[in-house]
């Protein structure tokens, strides 16, 4: 399965590369640092699961989750973020996120990878 890693940061790029290992599904990754080059690297290699940043340069996560989701509707995008409150796990869910998750529950995705990559198969 192919799994992008959308967000502007190397170390938490890295950390979630170290952490898909754990899946084990999920044999190729691909990275994007921009809104906008995560959009183009949906369309060209269209992944099954994107784990998304919301704040990146460009087009932010949010705008990209939902052009995402138009022309791959059945890709799964857990949007990973900083940003705790109510109103962006609201406005990620609205935007086709399909799990919200903040950096501090990192230590959650492992699990919620394998229950992705096992309802795909």
């Amino acid at each position: 399965m192919k799994l992008l890693i959308a967000d502007d940061n190397t170390d938490i790029r890295n950390l979630l590369r170290r952490l898909s290992k754990f899946c084990p599904q999920c044999t190729e990754i691909i990275e994007s640092t921009r809104g906008d080059e995560t959009i183009a690297a949906a369309a060209e290699e269209r992944p099954n699961i994107i784990l998304m940043d919301i704040v990146m340069e460009g087009t932010n996560g949010l705008e990209a989750t939902k052009a995402i989701k138009e022309f791959l509707p059945s890709v799964k995008i857990i949007v990973i973020t900083q940003l705790p409150e109510i109103d962006y796990k609201n406005e990620s869910i609205q935007a086709g996120a399909d799990i919200f998750l903040i950096k501090e529950e990192l230590y959650k995705l492992p699990e919620i990878l394998n229950k992705i990559t096992s309802n795909i198969n």
